[in-house]
């Protein structure tokens, strides 16, 4: 699944544990907790949108691409050749739909990253 986003954000945080001893408290560094916010807009009868429907009620990770365009790398004649990026799996935690502007859909959608993202360079290829 492809779809453009207005805007998203991250978080990326780390659980402490405790742990009581006669002397004091030890503090310990936990699992880390990722998640991605997306705005998300869909027209109306999207496959994205019924395949993110489908996840949600399924229970089922998808696979998500966090690019940031504005890093991209160019070539000579201003061809985007490289995007940085991160990907991991994720289940959208639901699929809430606000009222329709000019037959779009909105969403807001907070994806649970399974395990940590990945960064990886998203490269274009062209055919000539």
């Amino acid at each position: 699944m492809l779809g453009l986003q207005a805007a998203s954000s991250t978080t990326n945080t780390r659980a402490s544990s405790a742990v009581n001893l006669k002397q004091g408290v030890v503090h310990t560094s936990g699992a880390r907790t990722e998640t991605f916010v997306v705005d998300s807009y869909w027209t109306i009868g999207d496959k994205i949108h019924d395949g993110l429907k489908k996840a949600v009620e399924k229970d089922v990770a998808v696979g998500i691409w966090r690019m940031d365009f504005n890093e991209a790398t160019l070539d000579a004649s201003g061809n985007i050749t490289s995007v940085p990026a991160e990907f991991g799996m994720a289940k959208p935690n639901g699929l809430p739909e606000t009222e329709a502007v000019n037959n779009l859909l909105h969403a807001n959608i907070t994806y649970n990253i399974d395990g940590n993202t990945q960064f990886a360079f998203w490269q274009a290829r062209y055919r000539t």
